[in-house]
């Protein structure tokens, strides 16, 4: 019987081993080692008896049973499968350790153990069965499993096969199931199998307290992108719940929904910083000139703390006002904050601005605590951001030294213009 390979990767038997190892753990065979054998010869007995061979695995194959041909290594998993309790875990890891391919008994025995609820494999064979596609995978029922980790193993196993027909029922889990990780895991599968059905079930979840499952919604929705909900979502940015408001401005920033900037740009001075972080976000990615003025207020305004106004940069950046420039430039003489001028420097050299460049190299020599105070960091990232930057602008390579760079610009400052 041929081989099926499988790649023993992250998501795949690799997993599967250390999770066997740690389901069948302590307690499970690690005492006495000279029971193994018999253990494994029982199961070897019962295994063939079940395969329609009273003699067992060995007689099969050397009668040119079901076992004939399939490797030593998969027939001692499958029976350690079996009887999971049997063998040693020096012999479980010799096994597992040799396995290079998923015979069709070893298969069918993933699917009988992803049937047993109460078998504690149960959810590593579902994610193993994920990384070998077939239409012959019956496992929709694990669905209705009372153990929350498998019905998330199964839903993760139903994304990887392309399952869009258990759409429905995966609805059902994200709006009922009592478990966040279950919900989750519902959330990000509707998304990725596209199921638009969904998009309702989906911004009503962004009320959950649970961040990561509000998260994993917000892009299930931007991946199934149009059409969107937009108006639903418009309304939820004056939900009095913060949370609730986050979510629907990142959904409304990840769609690119150009109606709803109007209704975003308050935001940008909500009493949350997560809130007001989402705003500043989204209206980058819409990408709307008309945003532009209020970015450029904000990015200016001392009494915002440093955080508020590099968000209000990056947004600055993807948007490519060119008119912010010369104000914006003008400004960094008198920002005492250097992390601060790297940013105002960085946006304005994105909007062509060459006069941004000798504030971009004076970034190069960035010190800690000068003036305003810098953390080790936030000094690294500056420098190293600064250099990458006019690398970018020049064509050079001259990494963070300053001295260099300084001559470089000396020599070609006259007439030079930024090309991107």
């Amino acid at each position: 019987m041929s081989l099926v390979p499988l790649h023993l990767g992250a998501r795949g038997l690799a997993l599967a081993a250390t999770t066997l190892l740690v389901a069948l753990g302590p307690g499970c065979g690690d005492g006495d080692e000279s029971s193994s054998e018999e253990a494994l010869a029982a199961s070897d007995a019962d295994t063939g008896a079940r395969e329609g061979g009273p003699a067992g695995a060995t007689a099969a194959r050397a009668g040119g049973g079901s076992w004939a041909g399939e490797p030593e290594p998969a027939e001692k998993l499958r029976r350690l499968l079996v009887r999971y309790r049997a063998g040693t875990r020096a012999e479980r890891e010799k096994v597992l350790g040799e396995l290079d391919g998923l015979d069709s008994g070893l298969a069918r025995t993933l699917l009988e153990i992803a049937n047993t609820p109460d078998d504690p494999l149960a959810p590593t064979a579902l994610l193993v069965m994920g990384d070998f596609p077939s239409e012959n995978w019956e496992i929709e029922n694990c669905l209705d499993s009372p153990k929350d980790d498998v019905r998330s193993a199964c839903v993760a196993c139903l994304e990887r096969l392309g399952r869009r027909r258990a759409g429905p029922r995966m609805i059902r889990l994200l709006q009922e199931d009592e478990s966040a990780a279950v919900r989750e895991a519902a959330a990000r599968a509707l998304g990725a199998l596209h199921v638009r059905e969904a998009s309702g079930a989906l911004v009503e979840t962004f009320e959950a307290e649970e961040r990561s499952l509000r998260y994993a919604a917000v892009h299930a929705l931007i991946a199934l992108g149009e059409p969107a909900p937009v108006d639903r979502l418009i309304s939820l940015l004056s939900d009095r719940r913060w949370y609730v408001a986050q979510a629907a401005v990142e959904a409304l920033g990840g769609l690119r929904a150009g109606a709803a900037r109007g209704a975003i740009e308050p935001l940008a001075s909500h009493a949350v910083w997560s809130v007001r972080k989402g705003a500043f976000w989204a209206l980058g990615e819409l990408r709307d000139q008309k945003s532009a003025p209020l970015l450029l207020a904000k990015s200016l305004d001392a009494t915002l703390g440093r955080f508020d106004r590099v968000e209000a940069l990056e947004a600055l950046r993807k948007i490519k006002a060119l008119a912010v420039g010369p104000p914006l430039v003008a400004a960094i003489p008198a920002e005492p904050d250097r992390f601060l001028r790297f940013w105002m420097a960085r946006t304005c050299i994105f909007q062509g601005v060459e006069e941004a460049i000798p504030w971009m190299i004076e970034c190069l020599g960035i010190e800690i605590g000068d003036p305003v105070e810098i953390d080790e960091e936030d000094m690294a990232l500056c420098r190293q951001g600064a250099g990458e930057i006019l690398a970018w602008v020049s064509g050079r390579d001259y990494g963070t030294d300053k001295a260099r760079w300084e001559k470089w610009w000396k020599e070609v400052a006259n007439g030079f213009q930024i090309d991107w």
